[in-house]
């Protein structure tokens, strides 16, 4: 599994997506992130968020997952979703998710995707936040990722976070017009992690 970040879209003119999140019936596990004008929340999704998750991952990737391949991820033990929805007109509208699949006191990133219309806003880095967060929370040693070494949105948000390249994997990625990509694994260890700001934009 890869983590990658929405900014290698290939159409970054989408449309906004037209589906809107009801209110969950657990209560918000995660604090609000006040971004600008605006409310961000940020809470942890399960298998029922598949087709809103795929949603959401279609316009970021050629290769997107389906609601099919969301919820088989969600269904396998230790993995889980954490939702991002701005609040706009009294309607949570979903704009971007971080796929999460823990094991023991480690916890890998899998997939990270913002809408094209919601970026640059602060969403990404929030995910990124609330990941420490929940990992926090979960008792996690140490984060994992991996991207593109040519995804440069990704290198630049993942090592403004606190991640640390651990190596390269040559000609990992196979790209569309037939060329490959290497791939950064990047990690975060918690213990020696900086405190995340209390309060403020993302």
């Amino acid at each position: 599994m890869i983590a990658r970040l929405a900014g290698q879209a290939t159409d970054t003119s989408a449309a906004a997506v037209p589906f809107y999140l009801r209110a969950p019936d657990a209560k918000a596990q995660l604090p609000l992130v006040k971004h600008r004008e605006s409310t961000l929340s940020i809470e942890p999704a399960g298998v029922a968020y598949a087709n809103v998750l795929a949603a959401i991952h279609t316009p970021c990737f050629e290769d997107a997952w389906d609601s099919a391949a969301m919820a088989a991820l969600l269904a396998t033990p230790g993995t889980i979703a954490l939702l991002a929805t701005q609040e706009n007109t009294g309607e949570q509208h979903p704009c971007g998710f971080v796929l999460l699949r823990a094991a023991a006191d480690e916890m890998e990133i899998l997939t990270l995707a913002v809408l094209p219309q919601a970026r640059r806003r602060g969403v990404a880095r929030a995910l990124m936040q609330a990941v420490r967060r929940y990992a926090g929370q979960a008792g996690t040693r140490k984060i994992f990722i991996e991207y593109a070494e040519d995804n440069q949105a990704a290198h630049a948000l993942y090592e403004s976070v606190g991640y640390a390249s651990d190596g390269v994997r040559p000609n990992y990625y196979r790209n569309s017009d037939g060329t490959a990509s290497n791939a950064i694994t990047a990690s975060l260890c918690l213990s020696e992690a900086e405190p995340l700001p209390l309060s403020g934009n993302p």
